[in-house]
C-alpha cells in the first residue's frame, strides 16, 4: 500500500517519547496519505465514482488504515535492522518507545479495521487490499535482504491502491485501472532508486541488498532510473489515448514529465547525492501532478 523505503527525512529527528506520537509515527501517516490519494483518484475516475460519497469515504479510510497497518508490520519485522541504520534507529521500535508485541498487535488491528471498512464496498477491492498487505509484509520485506529485485517487487503492492479505488466503485477490473497501476508502478522505480542512492550507506549497514548499495559507481542505478522515466512518458499519455482525459491533460502531464526527466538526466551525467535528491523531489511532485491534471481536464470539460 505504501512506498517501500519511506520518506527521505525519516529517522533524522529526535526520538519520540510520547506513546501517542510514537504510535502515530509507526503508521507513517504522511507516507500513507500518498497511497490514499492514488486510491481516491482511482475511485473518482471510475464510472459513477463522484456520485458515491460514502464509497469514497470508505476507500479513503480503509486504504489509510490498511496502509498504516502494513508499514507498522513492516517496521515490526525490520526492527533489528532499523537499529543498525542512522536514518531509522530513532523509529519507535529500535528506540524502545513501543514494545514489539504492541507494534504487532497495533499493525494487525489497523489492517483488520481497514479491510473491514473496504468490505462495505466490493469483494474485489477488499481482496486486493488484503493481497497488498501480504505481498508487502511477507514477500517484499524479507526480499530486501536477498535481492535488489525487491524494489520492483515492492512496487507491485505500491501500485495497487488506484486499482483498489477503481474496483471499490465498479467491482470489476478494466483497462483504465491497469493504466493507473502502470503509471504508479513505473513512477515508483526512479522514486525509490533515487532515495536508495541518497541512503545507500545506511542500507549497506542494515544488510539490505538494494541496487544503489551494491552499485558503487551509481552508473547502473542512473541508467535504470532513466529507463523507467522514459517508459513513464508513453504510459502517462495513455489516459489521453484511451479517452480518459483530453488535450489539456496531455499538455499538463507532458510538462510534469519534463520536470521529472531533466533532474534524471542530470543525475545520469553527474552522479551525486545532490542530483539524486532532485530526482527524488521531482518524483514527489509527479504523481500528484498526474492525477490533478486528469481532474483539471475533466473539470474544464464540464
Amino acid at each position: 500500500m505504501t512506498s517501500p523505503e519511506g520518506k527521505a527525512e525519516e529517522g533524522t529527528g529526535r526520538t519520540l517519547h510520547s506513546p501517542l506520537a510514537a504510535y502515530v509515527s509507526l503508521g507513517k501517516p504522511g507516507l500513507t496519505l500518498m497511497s490514499v490519494s492514488t486510491a481516491l483518484a482511482g475511485a473518482l475516475l471510475a464510472p459513477g465514482g463522484p456520485s458515491l460519497p460514502v464509497h469514497l469515504a470508505l476507500v479513503a479510510s480503509g486504504t489509510f488504515l490498511v496502509g498504516s497497518g502494513a508499514v507498522a508490520l513492516n517496521q515490526y519485522r525490520e526492527r533489528s535492522y532499523d537499529a543498525l541504520m542512522p536514518r531509522t534507529l530513532k523509529r519507535p521500535l529500535p528506540a524502545g518507545v513501543i514494545p514489539p508485541r504492541n507494534a504487532l498487535i497495533f499493525g494487525c488491528l489497523l489492517v483488520a479495521l481497514g479491510v473491514f471498512l473496504l468490505a462495505w464496498t466490493t469483494v474485489l477491492a477488499t481482496s486486493l487490499a488484503a493481497l497488498t498487505v501480504v505481498s508487502y509484509v511477507l514477500v517484499y520485506t524479507p526480499m530486501k535482504r536477498i535481492s535488489h529485485f525487491a524494489t520492483a517487487v515492492g512496487g507491485l503492492p505500491g501500485a495497487i491502491p488506484p486499482v483498489i479505488g477503481w474496483t471499490a466503485i465498479t467491482g470489476a477490473f478494466a483497462p483504465h485501472a491497469y493504466v493507473l497501476f502502470l503509471v504508479v508502478f513505473l513512477w515508483q522505480m526512479p522514486h525509490f532508486l533515487a532515495l536508495g542512492w541518497m541512503y545507500r550507506r545506511d542500507y549497506e549497514a542494515g544488510g539490505y541488498r538494494l541496487l544503489p548499495s551494491i552499485d558503487p559507481s551509481g552508473g547502473v542505478t542512473a541508467r535504470i532510473i532513466m529507463v523507467y522515466v522514459w517508459a513513464l512518458l508513453p504510459a502517462s499519455v495513455l489516459p489521453y489515448i484511451m479517452g480518459m482525459a483530453g488535450p489539456l491533460f496531455l499538455l499538463l502531464v507532458i510538462v510534469a514529465w519534463l520536470a521529472f526527466v531533466v533532474p534524471a538526466l542530470r543525475f545520469q551525467r553527474e552522479i551525486s547525492d545532490v542530483h539524486a535528491r532532485k530526482v527524488f523531489l521531482a518524483s514527489l511532485v509527479y504523481i500528484p501532478a498526474f492525477f490533478i491534471s486528469i481532474g483539471i481536464d475533466r473539470l474544464v470539460d464540464l
